[in-house]
């Protein structure tokens, strides 16, 4: 299974077995009914107007973290919709403006990314 936000895949809904046993389920009306549900699920992720929004914070890690889902997503084929850098405090955005903010956030992003590929080629 993927991750307990989203426990159910595709892939999961296809691969499924049930125990069979002499009075049980139809096992073709079964696997016919799980196909179906795959593939409604497979269609409706890469649906082009089904896009993904990541929820990150400015830190490091979780920059690395928003940037592997990001590549995840693309080679999926899946839509991305937008990057969302949640930071709260008590000082709102600390004198900053949104515009200020968001500069800081893509920053924090290609360092992450910058890193990464640091570490990839060591």
């Amino acid at each position: 299974m993927s991750d307990e936000a989203f426990p159910l895949t595709p892939l999961d809904v296809r691969t499924q077995e049930f125990t069979r046993s002499l009075r049980g389920y139809d096992c073709a009306q079964v696997d016919e009914f799980l196909r179906g549900i795959s593939e409604a699920l497979e269609r409706l992720l890469r649906d082009p107007s089904t896009g993904f929004l990541i929820v990150t914070s400015p830190e490091h890690e979780a920059a690395r973290e928003a940037e592997f889902l990001h590549t995840e997503l693309a080679r999926e084929e899946m839509g991305f919709a937008g990057l969302i850098v949640n930071r709260s405090h008590n000082l709102g955005l600390d004198g900053h403006s949104a515009e200020q903010v968001a500069a800081a956030a893509e920053r924090a992003i290609h360092h992450g990314t910058a890193q990464r590929e640091r570490e990839l080629q060591a």
